[in-house]
């Protein structure tokens, strides 16, 4: 089976659709970019709602922001490891702490010179753990590890 995939631009980050004999979604960039994905989808030729399935890598922002409204235009699944997903449930965006000298500082300004960014709560519906999930019900031979 060949698998193409897609990277579509949301501004400051992407998304990635694999494209197989089903449509995965990986990532939804900052809030207010659902519209981003939605075009680049259509502009593959894909109606939004073959997607079955939207992969969250991590919980920042940037990579979680526009799922709520993403997860209701395509109706697919929603997936994310089971120890960030309630920063999506809840959102409540944690800073990363910073593990160098470089980054502590970064993040110690991070709150004035980055806006504060509203997360849409919504349902994760498959929790990933440190298992994995297989991809092949959603027509890609892969997994999440």
């Amino acid at each position: 089976m060949s698998i193409e995939i897609i990277p579509i631009s949301l501004g400051f980050s992407r998304s990635y659709v694999l494209w197989g004999d089903g449509i995965i979604a990986v990532d939804c960039g900052c809030p207010g970019k659902s519209r981003n994905l939605i075009n680049g989808l259509e502009a593959a030729g894909i109606v939004p709602g073959e997607v079955k399935l939207i992969v969250i890598t991590h919980g920042h922002s940037d990579h979680v922001g526009s799922a709520s409204e993403i997860k209701e235009a395509t109706g697919a699944k929603l997936a994310m490891h089971r120890s960030e997903s309630k920063w999506l449930e809840n959102p409540v965006m944690p800073a990363p702490p910073g593990v160098t000298t470089w980054g502590r500082m970064f993040m110690s300004l991070r709150r004035y010179i980055m806006p504060v960014e509203e997360v849409k709560a919504t349902d994760v519906d498959l929790l990933i753990g440190n298992e994995g999930i297989s991809l092949e019900e959603y027509g890609i031979p892969g997994d999440v590890i």
